[in-house]
């Protein structure tokens, strides 16, 4: 899976700049599940930062949101993953 590979990319750099794993944590981010419509209108309104309205990505994103099936059903709430890493 893609977050699978994306916590080794994550351990791997940690372990070039010298670190350990420390522990870590997952969790819900309880009420943030969003249906494709309303997170299409949260991107042009500016609520993801790192993708400013107008920004060629943020509207690739909405143009693939708002081709998704059952526009007005929030998706699950998602699950992060925290790793936390130290040096020895």
């Amino acid at each position: 899976s893609t977050a699978h590979d994306a916590a080794h990319l994550v351990a791997a750099y940690a372990r070039e700049h010298g670190l350990v794993p420390a522990g870590g944590a997952r969790f819900t981010g309880h009420g943030q599940g969003r249906s494709p419509r309303r997170t299409v209108a949260d991107l042009r309104r500016g609520w993801f930062v790192t993708l400013p309205p107008g920004e060629p990505l943020a509207e690739e994103f909405a143009t693939r949101l708002a081709a998704l099936p059952d526009q007005d059903r929030p998706r699950a709430d998602p699950v992060f993953t925290l790793a936390a890493f130290t040096k020895p």
